[in-house]
């Protein structure tokens, strides 16, 4: 059997598959070996107000419309943080332990910053 070629592959880390709301994304996230895994992802130092909340709608369109413009194709790169002991209810799935993340597009705008320019200033993770 030959062995595998080890040309280097070049992929972006972690594609949007759904925006919740302004703090708030689903990502399909390449870990490497294989291995994929889809997992909600909290802005790490971001506030948005929940959708429900005054606020919260315009939050997720602020992110909808700058992702669209620097990430259309839904692909970005991701540092994620893991928090134990920190409660987190989407969809009616609760845990008690989540993932933190800094989101970057491609073309290097910073998704975190972007919201916190914004005056989405991290209340407490």
């Amino acid at each position: 059997m030959a062995k595998r070629s080890r040309i280097p592959r070049e992929y972006p880390v972690a594609e949007i598959i759904d925006i919740h709301d302004g703090d708030t994304i689903r990502m399909c996230v390449d870990v490497g070996f294989d291995a994929i895994l889809r997992k909600w992802i909290r802005f790490r130092d971001v506030r948005a107000p929940e959708l429900r909340e005054a606020g919260g709608v315009e939050a997720k369109q602020e992110l909808v419309m700058m992702l669209n413009q620097h990430a259309p194709d839904g692909f970005v790169t991701l540092t994620t943080f893991w928090t134990p002991g920190s409660y987190k209810e989407i969809n009616e799935e609760k845990t008690f332990i989540r993932y933190i993340g800094d989101i970057v597009t491609l073309d290097h705008v910073n998704a975190n910053q972007y919201m916190r320019g914004l005056g989405y200033v991290d209340q407490g993770v």
